[in-house]
């Protein structure tokens, strides 16, 4: 197990513990799954296999033993590899009473079959798949998180949990960012897909060779990703860059440990998978 300890002074009366877990990748499936749901469960669980199986349940539990002195559990997103009934009830039974904030990533809610990504016409497209794909899953997640933001207070500091699966922010999500950040309150704001700056930019392309990260101009623009930067996006992103009562960022998606400077001034910082045993332990202290 690899847990990074980050400390970060901010105006809080009180020091809070959270614990960030990001991409577990279970790919837990029985027999209520049909046979195209099984085969898929089996591939995904080849691809984070370590010696002949996934180590996800395995990680998961000692990451929750490690939790017990957090205030909070962050978990932003592919905690589960896709929604099987058998992955579901395993997150729900394992965190019974624990406290914890979670925001869906791309794979969460998402079977292939459900959400064709090879669409000839994805900027046409993105939103009404993306939309009736999440529908399918969105009670399923229930209680786990509303799907779309969550907002929780943690001894005088609010912890915000933003579903940016589709690598786009709403203009609901970010009027109420608007709104949240507003009040001067300090703030963590957390969510799967990291948004766009210069030094993550270079390091993704040389881990993924794609731009998967949200946000930015052309770059993120390529004939193999095409998941183009909207207004709201545009809008969110240099909100949480710049907004002095945002603490951190934090986020995941990408697999590896990494911190930059966000456009605006703001820190992001993105915590490697879960699925390996790594997790970030955040110490937000008084200043």
């Amino acid at each position: 197990m690899h847990i990074n300890t980050v400390n970060i002074r901010a105006e809080v009366k009180m020091p809070v513990r959270l614990l960030h877990v990001t991409d577990l990748h279970l790919t837990l499936s029985d027999e209520c799954d049909d046979k195209y749901r099984r085969d898929h469960a089996a591939h995904r669980s080849g691809v984070f296999s370590l010696n002949g199986k996934n180590p996800a349940p395995e990680s998961f539990a000692e990451l929750l033993n490690a939790a017990d002195d957090a205030d909070l559990i962050l978990f932003t997103g592919d905690i589960a590899d896709f929604p099987s009934s058998a992955n579901l009830d395993h997150i729900k039974n394992m965190l019974g009473d624990k406290k914890f904030i979670y925001c869906q990533g791309n794979h969460d809610w998402n079977y292939p079959c459900d959400y064709p990504f090879g669409t000839a016409n994805w900027d046409f497209d993105q939103s009404v798949l993306y939309d009736a794909a999440l529908a399918k899953t969105r009670e399923a997640f229930l209680p786990l998180t509303s799907g779309d933001i969550d907002v929780t207070m943690v001894n005088g500091l609010k912890v915000i949990a933003v579903n940016n699966s589709s690598y786009r922010f709403s203009s609901h999500q970010y009027s109420r960012l608007e709104q949240e950040l507003a009040s001067g309150t300090p703030t963590v704001v957390a969510f799967h897909i990291p948004l766009y700056a210069p030094t993550l930019m270079e390091d993704t392309l040389k881990y993924w060779h794609l731009p998967i990260i949200c946000g930015g101009g052309d770059e993120v623009h390529t004939p193999y990703w095409s998941y183009r930067t909207d207004e709201a996006t545009a809008k969110v992103c240099r909100l949480l860059g710049e907004s002095k009562s945002v603490v951190c960022v934090i986020s995941g998606h990408l697999h590896f440990d990494h911190v930059d400077i966000l456009p605006g001034g703001n820190t992001q910082y993105v915590t490697a998978l879960a699925n390996r045993c790594n997790a970030t332990l955040f110490n937000i202290l008084p200043k």
